[in-house]
């Protein structure tokens, strides 16, 4: 059976998580500040296209869009 959308028990949709990066970061510290293991963005960044090792520096674009695979908003440390 289908649950009724008009159900007040149903849970809302969680506020997606805010995360306030600098312009460049590891992937090893994109995964911690995601609480993810490196090789889980790696697969992610495969998806895209791209390889990288824990140790690869990420730009701010990268980062972001990472963390959006990941259901996570991404900004900018300067307010960007």
């Amino acid at each position: 059976m289908d649950p009724n959308p008009d159900d007040e028990t149903s849970m809302p949709d969680p506020e997606p998580k805010i995360v306030i990066l600098p312009p460049a970061l590891t992937l090893r510290d994109l995964a911690q500040v995601l609480g993810l293991k490196p090789w889980e963005l790696t697969k992610t960044l495969i998806g895209m296209g791209l390889f990288c090792k824990a140790d690869s520096v990420l730009d701010f674009v990268t980062a972001a869009a990472v963390c959006s695979e990941h259901g996570v908003i991404a900004k900018q440390a300067n307010g960007k």
